[in-house]
């Protein structure tokens, strides 16, 4: 993998975490919340990107149990986990069925009631065992202490996890980068680590196509970035410079899928 533009001279540890961290909601692509104006800003919103947003859509109702990632990322995964394969996730969905029906076992985190109700309902529906799903009600819209989100229990619980004991991790849920410094050291050489929303945080690839609305030309916390105190991303950026990165865009959101070396 190349170096990330502007993680050079970083003397930054995994343990901190940004004083500020991204939380915009989920991407979700079902027909009834495409054309939702609540909490839109429509800045991107050229006929292009409408285009890409109606071909997401369409996919989601095509595909109605495929996790919320790009179609790439969803093939990739498919190639890289097992029926042997242990993981964890933070920010439950679709993924969660999704990898228990595929994987041995998984631990999945949810933060929202309403959600976590809905979704364990439909694992109970289909006999789904073998998911380990625990709700931590928090909300951390507007959340900058880094030090408190490092004592909230959704994000301690990714350092709760033994060194090298996961096959794989989805990080598609906010703090995602006091959670990706923090479950990437849990991965077992060649392990997935699965990043959604990537391009808000870490700047892909010129090649990745086509461009994704929020997509940043430095990393979160390094100068130039939009939050130049932040120090959980520096440190992962330097942490996986040398891990495989397959980037994927569908033009509304890019998954990042990385495999620990």
């Amino acid at each position: 993998m190349e170096p990330v533009p502007g993680q050079e001279d970083l003397n930054t540890t995994v343990d901190a975490c940004a004083p500020r961290i991204d939380t915009r909601s989920h991407v979700d692509f079902r027909p009834g919340i495409l054309f939702s104006l609540k909490g839109r800003r429509f800045t991107h919103w050229t006929p292009q990107y409408l285009r890409y947003r109606i071909q997401a859509s369409l996919r989601a109702t095509l595909h109605p149990s495929e996790p919320s990632l790009t179609p790439d990322a969803v093939k990739q995964i498919e190639r890289l986990v097992g029926p042997k394969s242990v993981g964890a996730e933070w920010g439950s969905g679709n993924s969660t069925p999704w990898f228990a029906r595929r994987t041995k076992h998984l631990t999945s985190f949810e933060t929202v009631p309403a959600y976590y109700e809905q979704i364990a309902a439909t694992m109970r529906a289909d006999g789904i065992t073998n998911v380990d799903y625990r709700l931590i009600p928090h909300d951390f819209e507007g959340e900058e202490d880094e030090d408190e989100m490092h004592r909230n229990p959704y994000v301690r619980a990714a350092y709760a996890f033994g060194d090298e004991t996961l096959d794989y991790a989805l990080v598609d849920s906010a703090p995602r980068g006091c959670l990706c410094a923090g479950i990437a050291p849990k991965l077992r050489r060649g392990g997935v680590l699965i990043l959604d929303n990537a391009n808000w945080y870490l700047p892909p690839p010129a090649s990745v196509r086509p461009p994704a609305p929020g997509t940043v030309s430095a990393v979160i916390g390094t100068p130039g970035s939009r939050i130049p105190r932040h120090q959980c991303w520096p440190a992962f950026a330097r942490l996986i410079a040398d891990w495989p990165a397959l980037w994927s865009s569908n033009g509304v959101q890019m998954t990042l899928v990385l495999v620990k070396p």
